[in-house]
């Protein structure tokens, strides 16, 4: 298990790990609301990607959601 912690982004967070692991395998945990973009942001990185939604409190959730939308 690794976590990365010096990016800023969804782009960042995968362009780091691929540095990282290479063409590995990857299983992405991040808020549910965020899986779309999450998966279609780490498949540009990883041949074989998972991605699962980690369920948020209420207030994060509805912030994450309405920042989703605008980033899709």
């Amino acid at each position: 298990m690794l976590r990365e912690e010096r990016s800023t982004s969804t782009e960042e967070n995968a362009r780091e790990l691929s540095r990282v692991l290479g063409d590995q395998a990857v299983v992405v945990v991040t808020d549910r609301a965020h899986v779309l973009r999450c998966e279609r942001v780490f498949a540009r990185y990883f041949a074989d990607v998972q991605v699962v939604g980690a369920l948020s409190p209420p207030l994060v959730r509805a912030r994450v959601a309405v920042r989703e939308v605008a980033a899709l």
